[in-house]
C-alpha cells in the first residue's frame, strides 16, 4: 500500500514514482486516442488531464500544487475509466460466474485477486479444469474487471485490428471471432509432439475480459468454455463501483504537497544538502529483539550479520530460527538505514505500492497494517501442514520478516507482537 503517513514511507526528496505513472498514463492514452466519437471524447480528457498536471508543476505554492495535482489524477482515472472513476469490484463476485464444471473435467483450484495502485484498482477470478488421461488436457478460464482501466480496454478493442486482422500457417492461427455475442479474438498452434495450445478472448459490456487458454484442446471446446460463463451475470454488474469516490484524490494532492515542500526545502537550504547516511543499529540491538521462546517454540539458533555495500555502506541483519515438534519460526530482521535512497521503497518490498489481495481454496495474500505499519501476510495450505508468512517495513527503515511453518497466522501474529514493532521503532529513533 502506498501512503505518505510516515510510518510507512520516508518523506519524498526526488521525483515519485506515482508522478512518473501519472505522466506515463497520460502519454498512452494520448497516443492511442484518435478516431471513433468516443476515442475523440478520451483525446480530450487526455488533454485536460495533462493540461492538470502543467498546472500543478507550476503552482505558486505546496498547496495548491496539492491541489491542482489532485484534479489531474482524477482527470486520469476519469480518462482511464471511460469517462468516470470506476472501482474494480471484489472478486468474490467474480467467482460465481465460471463455469461449475466443463465436459467431464475435473476442477482444480479456483482463485480469485485484486489490486490497486494509487486508486486504479483491476479484480480477476480464475479456475482451473482439467481431465486424467494422456493428453492431459487443461483449460483455465480467467475473468477480469478491467475497473479503473475499463475505458482503455475499450478503447484498445477498437483502435486495434481487434476483428479484422488475420494471420494463418501451416501450425496455427491467430483471427477475430464472435463468442456469445461480443467480438474477442481466437489464436491456435499445434506442434510436432501432438499437442496444442489455444487462446480465446472477448470484452463483455465493455469492463470485463473473458479468457480461455488451453492446453491439447481444440478451439470449440474452448469457445464452449466461453460461452459457459456467466455472460447474463457480469453484464448484471457493469455499472458496479462506477463513479465510487474512494478519497485516492485528495490522498494524491497531500502527498503531491509533501513532495513540492521537500523541494523547495532543498532548493532553500545553501550547500550541499545530501543527507548524511545513517549509522545502523548495533548487531547486538537486533539481537536483543529476538528473545529465547517465541511462539511458544525455544530459539535453536541465533545470528547477525553486517553486509557491505558500495560506497563504504553495509546494512544490518539478525535472524532467529524458533522449533518445536513439527513447527518452526523464522524471524529475520534487516536495517537498511545506510542504503536508503530517497523516497524509495526497501529491498523485497516492492508491495508497499500496491493495494492486493488474493483468495484461493488453499490460501491468501494481502497487504495490510500491523500496529500501524505497513505489511503483507501470506497463508498457505497444503495437505496437513500450513505456512503463514508476515512482512514489514518499520519506520520506512527496517525490514521484518516472519515466516511459520505449522503454525497459524494468529500465532505469526502473536510472535510480531513480542518481537515488538514498537521497540523496532525506538531503535530508528534513538539512531536518527
Amino acid at each position: 500500500m502506498y501512503r505518505s503517513n510516515p510510518t510507512s514511507r520516508k518523506s519524498f526528496s526526488a521525483r515519485p514514482a506515482w508522478l512518473f505513472f501519472l505522466s506515463a498514463a497520460l502519454v498512452f492514452v494520448g497516443v492511442t486516442s484518435s478516431g471513433c466519437q468516443k476515442v475523440s471524447d478520451m483525446k480530450q480528457a487526455a488533454e485536460d488531464a495533462s493540461r492538470a498536471l502543467e498546472d500543478a508543476q507550476s503552482a505558486a505554492n505546496s498547496e495548491e500544487a496539492g491541489e491542482r495535482m489532485g484534479q489531474a489524477f482524477q482527470k486520469l482515472r476519469e480518462t482511464a475509466g471511460g469517462g468516470t472513476v470506476v472501482q474494480a469490484i471484489d472478486f468474490r463476485k467474480l467467482k460465481p460466474v465460471l463455469p461449475g464444471t466443463l465436459d467431464g473435467m475435473q476442477t482444480g483450484d479456483v482463485t480469485g485477486s485484486r489490486s490497486s495502485q494509487m486508486g486504479m484498482s483491476t479484480s480477476k477470478a480464475e479456475a482451473v479444469y482439467r481431465a486424467d488421461g494422456e493428453r492431459r488436457e487443461r483449460i483455465t478460464v480467467t475473468v477480469t474487471d478491467m475497473g479503473s482501466m475499463s475505458g482503455l480496454t475499450s478503447l484498445s478493442s477498437r483502435v486495434s485490428a481487434w476483428t479484422e486482422s488475420e494471420t494463418e500457417s501451416t501450425t496455427g492461427y491467430d483471427r477475430g471471432t464472435t463468442i456469445a455475442g461480443y467480438d474477442g479474438r481466437e489464436t491456435f498452434r499445434s506442434y510436432e509432439t501432438g499437442g496444442s495450445t489455444g487462446r480465446l478472448q472477448f470484452l463483455v459490456a465493455d469492463r470485463f475480459q473473458v479468457e480461455v487458454d488451453g492446453r491439447n484442446v481444440p478451439m470449440d471446446r474452448l469457445k464452449a468454455a466461453g460461452e459457459a460463463v456467466d455472460i447474463d451475470a457480469l453484464t448484471a454488474m457493469k455499472d458496479e463501483g462506477v463513479g465510487v469516490d474512494d478519497g485516492k484524490q485528495q490522498e494524491v494532492a497531500d502527498m503531491y504537497a509533501e513532495f513540492r515542500e521537500a523541494e523547495e526545502r532543498k532548493q532553500a537550504a545553501p550547500g550541499d544538502t545530501s543527507p548524511e547516511p545513517i549509522a545502523p543499529v548495533e548487531a547486538a540491538e537486533l539481537k536483543a529483539l529476538l528473545p529465547t521462546t517465541l511462539a511458544g517454540l525455544d530459539r535453536a539458533e541465533i545470528r547477525s550479520q553486517k553486509q557491505p555495500m558500495a560506497e563504504n555502506r553495509s546494512l544490518l541483519r539478525a535472524a532467529a530460527t524458533y522449533t518445536g515438534g513439527d513447527k518452526r519460526l523464522s524471524v529475520e530482521v534487516i536495517d537498511y538505514a545506510q542504503i536508503l535512497t530517497p523516497g524509495g521503497v526497501l529491498p523485497g518490498a516492492a508491495w508497499m505500492m500496491y493495494d492486493v489481495e488474493k483468495e484461493s481454496e488453499s490460501g491468501y495474500e494481502r497487504t495490510t497494517e500491523i500496529q500501524g505499519y505497513p505489511a503483507k501476510e501470506t497463508m498457505r495450505t497444503r495437505d496437513t501442514s500450513i505456512r503463514s508468512d508476515v512482512q514489514m517495513v518499520v519506520e520506512g527503515r527496517f525490514y521484518l520478516k516472519v515466516e511459520g511453518r505449522n503454525l497459524t497466522m494468529e500465532e505469526v501474529k502473536a510472535a510480531i507482537a513480542d518481537v515488538g514493532p514498537a521497540r523496532i521503532a525506538d531503535l530508528a529513533r534513538r539512531g536518527a
